[in-house]
């Protein structure tokens, strides 16, 4: 059984409610925003996506999106908008995620436009402003376990609330008038409370989804300037349940963006056994953050950019399963390093 194969599970009991699996109303703190992420990998067409939409830092209402469709031939369709919602509860702009069965059935959609550039552009510098074609997309997320939190976020400075959940994926992606059929697996989060992302040091955030049902989250992100991890969390688990692990060891935080393809490996302790997760990057997609929440399209090189966020498709092993999911990874750019070239 492949991944894009895997059966949805019906969710078991867990601390969320239905309406926290969509947009809250903003509250009355200046430094509160909320975010949604789908990242999602179709093996058999070489395809991936992957979109991100939050609340802008100068304005709660207003939401922020980015989106990325990943091609073979480090070739992507990657496009940036906002937009107002037309309620509190609903997100704005091109990209919606919809919860018609909150944590068991979900949709992913975004209609409007989009332009291709070839992934070393990206890593060279901001996306640049070019022609657009159109790009329409609708993805069907099925649950492949319960949705879980990660634990207290705030000393990351990234929310009060953050939960992720594993899902398989049907629908498709049409691009400039051409439709593809995609089914595969992936992942979704969403983020709310006060937020800036540019306090963290480097981190890395990998997920995947392998053919006998199980799925793994492992997240760390280090302290600028050293000390204890803001945040050092990682599970596995399957459609029955998840179980907590430790990091034993790890070759996975990037130090300079030469490393982006680089393979890695981390070993968790699960139970008393060490096992080992090794990955290979498919497609690296660069992303930026510049002030306290907004992300950007390619690599900013400017002094109001803190990190370049690598978004990138990944193909993991673990336990002779081959799976498929993203690897998120940063460079952190101090004030010097951020200066123009």
């Amino acid at each position: 059984m492949t991944p894009a194969a895997l059966p949805p599970v019906r969710v078991r009991p867990h601390e969320f409610a239905d309406s926290d699996d969509r947009a809250h109303p903003p509250q009355g703190d200046p430094s509160w925003s909320e975010s949604f992420l789908v990242q999602a990998y179709c093996p058999r067409s070489e395809i991936g996506f992957f979109a991100h939409t939050n609340r802008a830092s100068w304005d709660s209402a207003l939401w922020s999106e980015v989106v990325a469709v990943y091609l073979p031939g480090d070739r992507f369709a990657v496009a940036k908008g906002f937009g107002y919602g037309p309620s509190a509860h609903q997100i704005g702009g091109s990209l919606s995620f919809e919860a018609p069965r909150p944590f068991d059935e979900n949709v992913t959609r975004y209609r409007g436009a989009a332009q291709l550039v070839d992934g070393h552009i990206l890593r060279d510098g901001p996306a640049p402003s070019g022609m657009h074609v159109g790009l329409d997309v609708e993805l069907t997320h099925y649950a492949l376990g319960a949705p879980f939190g990660v634990g207290d976020v705030r000393p990351g400075n990234f929310g009060h609330t953050h939960y992720e959940q594993h899902f398989g994926c049907s629908g498709h992606i049409a691009l400039d008038g051409k439709r593809i059929d995609v089914k595969g697996t992936g992942m979704r989060d969403h983020t709310w409370g006060p937020r800036d992302l540019s306090v963290m040091g480097n981190h890395f955030w990998i997920h995947g989804e392998f053919p006998d049902g199980r799925w793994l989250s492992t997240m760390y992100i280090a302290r600028r300037g050293g000390g204890d991890a803001l945040l050092n969390f990682h599970v596995v688990g399957d459609g029955t349940g998840m179980t907590h692990a430790s990091l034993v060891s790890h070759d996975a935080l990037l130090d300079a963006e030469s490393q982006v393809f680089d393979p890695w490996r981390i070993e968790l302790r699960i139970g008393d056994e060490v096992q080992e997760i090794r990955g290979e990057i498919i497609a690296p997609m660069p992303f930026s953050f510049v002030g306290p929440v907004e992300m950007t399209l390619g690599t900013n090189r400017t002094p109001q950019a803190s990190h370049v966020v690598y978004e990138s498709q990944a193909r993991l092993s673990w336990n002779g399963q081959t799976g498929y999911g993203l690897c998120e990874r940063t460079v952190t750019r101090s004030r010097k390093e951020a200066e123009p070239r």
